[in-house]
């Protein structure tokens, strides 16, 4: 699973990342993504490069989960709104949490067990609109590589 490890700037405003070389750790290269949706890298390589190609696989990956931010855990617990977890449910995709520098993942499949509890409705902070919060425990995993090779695996990408 050395991709994932060698890609340091997960997502730069989602155009231009930086890529650990694998033959010299002091060494990076830079891959854009153009207007014209072509990837560019400026490693010596003349055709689509290794390092375009584990973009593109980290790219497909983080784009196949539901993200959010959440700003508090309370109780051991954090609060999300509804809209998330009824997308990924109708989407069937992941759900992904994040908080500070932790993450917690939850599989498509294990995400109605997983609630905790949910609000009555309540009203949004920007607009007039109505909404639920969902509360899951907060667990932040740290995915071994083991994992990450079955997850991947299972998707299709190794």
């Amino acid at each position: 699973m050395k991709f994932l490890k060698n890609i340091i700037n997960e997502r730069y405003k989602g155009r231009h990342w930086k890529v650990k070389s694998d033959s010299d750790p002091n060494k990076e290269y830079d891959i854009y993504l153009e207007d014209d949706g072509k990837y560019n890298c400026n490693c010596p390589a003349i055709k689509e490069c290794k390092h375009i190609k584990r973009i593109k696989k980290k790219e497909f990956i983080y784009d196949k989960m539901i993200s959010t931010d959440v700003k508090t855990i309370w109780n051991g617990m954090v609060a999300i709104r509804d809209k998330y977890v009824k997308k990924a449910l109708k989407e069937k995709r992941d759900l992904e949490i994040k908080h500070q520098r932790e993450r917690m993942i939850i599989p498509y499949g294990e995400i109605k067990e997983r609630i905790h509890s949910v609000s009555k409705p309540v009203p949004d902070k920007f607009s007039d609109k109505m909404h639920k919060l969902i509360y899951f425990w907060w667990r932040p995993h740290k995915e071994t590589e083991e994992e990450k090779l079955k997850r991947l695996s299972q998707m299709g990408l190794l």
